[in-house]
């Protein structure tokens, strides 16, 4: 998929018509060492963590600035460079946080979305390189001329969901594939006249949206339709509100 994170962010960063932000969530953050002897990264931590990544409209000279944030910290970086590495098929990008410690930026997006990440690199004052990775969940690029927001959909036609929800861990209980069976009374007045019933009408596929939504996708074929769960104060209830688009709805 080349060259689509620079796709993606120049819509943000560099149109002169909107103002638009892409925000990125991750839902794992893994903390690793460069190992000398063995040449590679060795894993010093990991956790379950929700990371915000804001990338906002600018005009420093047509790259930009993104928001870090965690539900303890906030930080801004300014991204001074980007280049495309064909041999890994990421983005890179040269960044300084806001208290002026350099990075090198990686962002990954792929044909297979459960294993793309945002990726921190850097040198110590000991000489020793270390790096941050978080496990991208989900992309949203936010129109702020009309707020509305436009997804920017980690599942295409390739997309396995059943390998997803497999390697994905702490699943909310509404995620998973779901069958649609359609049960219809007409009713005159009081008395049934009739009824029917439709078992596996269709296949559905629920997935984090964000923190508190859950996007319905169509497994059969192409949605005509934009649906939600949402979550409730109740804890297993959720709210559904769907967009047809299909006129004949």
């Amino acid at each position: 998929m080349k060259n689509k994170v620079l796709y993606i962010l120049m819509m943000v960063i560099v149109s002169s018509f909107s103002y638009s932000q892409l925000n990125i969530t991750t839902d794992l953050r893994k903390d690793l060492e460069w190992n000398t002897k063995t040449e590679s990264w060795d894993e010093v931590s990991s956790n379950n963590e929700i990371t915000y990544f804001e990338f906002e409209d600018t005009v420093q000279d047509k790259m930009g600035i993104f928001i870090h944030r965690t539900n303890d910290i906030t930080s801004a970086y300014l991204i001074k460079s980007h280049d495309y590495n064909d041999n890994y098929d990421w983005d890179e990008f040269e960044i300084v946080s806001d208290v002026g410690n350099k990075y090198t930026m990686f962002v990954k997006i792929s044909d297979d979305e459960s294993d793309d990440f945002i990726w921190f690199q850097y040198e110590d004052d000991d000489d020793k390189w270390r790096a941050v990775q978080h496990r991208i969940k989900s992309i949203t690029n936010l129109d702020k001329n009309n707020n509305e927001s436009e997804e920017v959909d980690l599942y295409d036609g390739n997309f396995s969901f059943k390998d997803y929800f497999d390697e994905r861990i702490n699943l909310d209980p509404i995620e998973g594939i779901w069958s649609l069976n359609v049960e219809r009374t007409l009713y005159f007045y009081d008395s049934i006249i009739h009824k029917d019933y439709e078992e596996m009408r269709s296949e559905w596929a629920i997935a984090y949206n964000n923190e508190t939504r859950f996007k319905v996708y169509g497994l059969e074929k192409e949605s005509d339709f934009t649906a939600f769960f949402e979550k409730t104060a109740v804890e297993g209830f959720y709210n559904y509100s769907c967009d047809f688009t299909n006129p004949d709805w």
